[in-house]
């Protein structure tokens, strides 16, 4: 409808956003932040979507995942594993310069 609000979540890397509904809450960390995979890289197979209908495959199957150790030391991705590195640097140090929080509160 025209004139109608929404209400969405901004990543903080990336800027996606995601709708906020009543009882939005961020999913719990489950694993340890240095172990998160940040690149993913899948094999395209046959599925629906892409004229295959009923066919066997696999459509986007991840066939290897990197963590953000694993992306720095792969020359394939590190120039975007530095640039993640980077932009989390940059937000960390303007939420402390804005006492969003302190740096005590990082150890």
């Amino acid at each position: 409808m025209p004139g109608e609000e929404i209400q969405q979540l901004a990543c903080l890397f990336c800027g996606r956003n995601k709708l906020l509904t009543d009882g939005f809450r961020l999913g719990e960390m489950l694993i340890d932040p240095v172990d998160y995979g940040i690149i993913n890289i899948r094999s395209v197979g046959p599925g629906p979507g892409r004229g295959h209908k009923g066919e066997p495959g696999a459509g986007l199957r991840t066939i290897e995942r990197l963590n953000i150790l694993e992306a720095l030391a792969d020359l394939r991705f590190s120039d975007i594993a530095e640039q993640v590195r980077d932009r989390l640097i940059l937000i960390v140090r303007s939420y402390i310069a804005n006492d969003v929080f302190g740096i005590d509160e990082l150890s």
